[in-house]
């Protein structure tokens, strides 16, 4: 599914950042000398879009051949998607993947790329939803949507809005509504709140009976519900809940303690009536790592792990999480949704900084530039993928790969220089294509309809832009 924030915490980024889905990408660095790429040309307009041909690597070291510096037969270049994309990673269960998706088997081309204005980038990416005409991104201070046509800007909340919101958690998409939990700066209260993805204007609101100095930490959008986690300062006497809001019904469905020491929620995945809850952000000795039951509205097992910034992920059978070990390792650990046990451990050097990504059976890895296929059921590892020239692959927010049918999308972050979009064979781990993106960080592609969205930013001085690939 970016003027952007310091990469040591991915919670400022997260929820400083506005994918999801979306979107996760590498630590990368420039070409290294002697590596191809086609021309790129653009002419940019003076609305800020700019059509561009897609730059194409024709080789990334000795020994690891790319998609020909020639333009491919479009019919190679077929991609298929969903016509909407709505959460943060993609899924409610944080999986990062598009399995019904495809993305094309030779690079494809940019049709377009629209500027992001500067000073909107910070606090903006990791939550994009696309949706009917528009790709709209969001930040504490703002909301935009930009037209999927040409990247034109098609409103603004704060001007399409009566009233001032300051949002608090990274929007959900639910139906033609783009739904955020936001404070009215007008009246002070907090609330879950609708407005149409098509001009911005407040279809509904939903007030949540949230008191100081209790603050909302996370919510998703999963069906006809949206769940919301709050936690507190560490003085105050209150500790973290869980709303479930009925969005039919427009009202509070239930709430209830979620710990009853200090707690203040990060992240959230949802399947069912299984929510997994996760922070770093924990008393000494309190379980930071919650399993709710959403149906009996009551907790069914928590534990105590190193997860640092782990997001959990919902496969079929298990809950899988990244976590450290000792200095200069971790491991990916898959536990029981039932209660909790370790059913199996995959070692790596270092753990993944934030999540994995788990499509059609497997579990996808990222660690010290290599990317590891895992079977699901028991932790083998099946190949692994490794560029032996820069830029590298990470496992940071905007890192994660996005997995379709037969590709792992990745994207990067060069920290210094221009950014790489990496197409990677599923069935066997080699390297398909990859297109150029002149920023310094890229998010990890998504496919909607038949277009991959990509998002690039710059540090420095906050540009970013939109760029749609087909």
């Amino acid at each position: 599914m970016t003027g952007l924030p310091d990469e040591t915490s991915r919670r400022r980024l997260l929820e400083t950042g506005g994918i999801a889905a979306l979107a996760g990408l590498g630590g990368c660095l420039r070409l290294a000398e002697g590596e191809a790429t086609t021309a790129d040309t653009a002419t940019t307009a003076s609305d800020g879009t700019t059509d561009r041909s897609g730059t194409d690597r024709s080789t990334e070291g000795d020994g690891e051949s790319e998609a020909a510096e020639t333009e491919s037969d479009p019919s190679t270049r077929t991609i298929s998607g969903p016509s909407t994309v709505g959460h943060t990673f993609v899924d409610a269960r944080n999986r990062m993947a598009q399995p019904d998706a495809s993305a094309p088997s030779t690079a494809p081309v940019v049709d377009w790329t629209h500027a992001i204005e500067e000073g909107l980038n910070s606090r903006r990416f990791s939550s994009p939803l696309v949706a009917s005409d528009q790709i709209v991104l969001s930040n504490y201070r703002d909301v935009v949507a930009y037209a999927r046509a040409d990247g034109g800007v098609h409103w603004r909340l704060s001007e399409s809005a009566i009233d001032e919101y300051r949002s608090r958690t990274p929007p959900g998409l639910r139906e033609d509504a783009t739904v955020l939990v936001a404070m009215n700066a007008r009246t002070r209260e907090w609330v879950l709140v609708a407005f149409g993805v098509e001009d911005g204007t407040k279809r509904w609101s939903i007030p949540l009976p949230i008191e100081d100095p209790e603050r909302p930490r996370r919510s998703l959008v999963d069906g006809d519900r949206a769940v919301v986690v709050t936690g507190t300062d560490p003085e105050a006497s209150q500790y973290s809940n869980v709303f479930v809001v009925d969005l039919d019904a427009r009202r509070v469905r239930y709430q209830r303690r979620l710990a009853d020491a200090e707690l203040n929620p990060e992240d959230l995945a949802v399947d069912g009536d299984t929510l997994l809850v996760t922070t770093d952000e924990a008393a000494s000795g309190v379980a930071n790592v919650v399993a709710f039951d959403l149906g009996e509205r009551e907790r069914r097992w928590a534990k105590r792990l190193p997860i640092g910034e782990s997001i959990p992920v919902l496969g079929d059978d298990h809950v899988y999480l990244s976590t450290e070990a000792d200095p200069g390792s971790g491991a990916v650990r898959a536990l029981s949704r039932t209660d909790g046990s370790v059913d199996w451990r995959f070692d790596v050097r270092d753990a993944p900084r934030t999540g994995v990504t788990v499509a059609h059976d497997r579990v996808y890895v990222v660690s010290r530039n290599r990317l590891y296929a895992v079977d699901a059921t028991d932790g083998t590892a099946t190949w692994s993928y490794s560029p032996s020239a820069e830029p590298w692959i990470g496992a940071g927010p905007s890192e994660l790969p996005v997995a379709t049918s037969e590709h792992l999308l990745l994207g990067c972050d060069v920290g210094d220089g221009d950014g790489v979009v990496r197409a990677v064979t599923k069935a066997d781990g080699e390297l398909a294509w990859t297109v150029d993106v002149p920023h310094e960080e890229v998010y990890t592609p998504f496919v909607v309809d038949d277009h991959l969205y990509t998002f690039g930013a710059d540090r420095e001085d906050g540009s970013g832009g939109i760029y749609a690939l087909h």
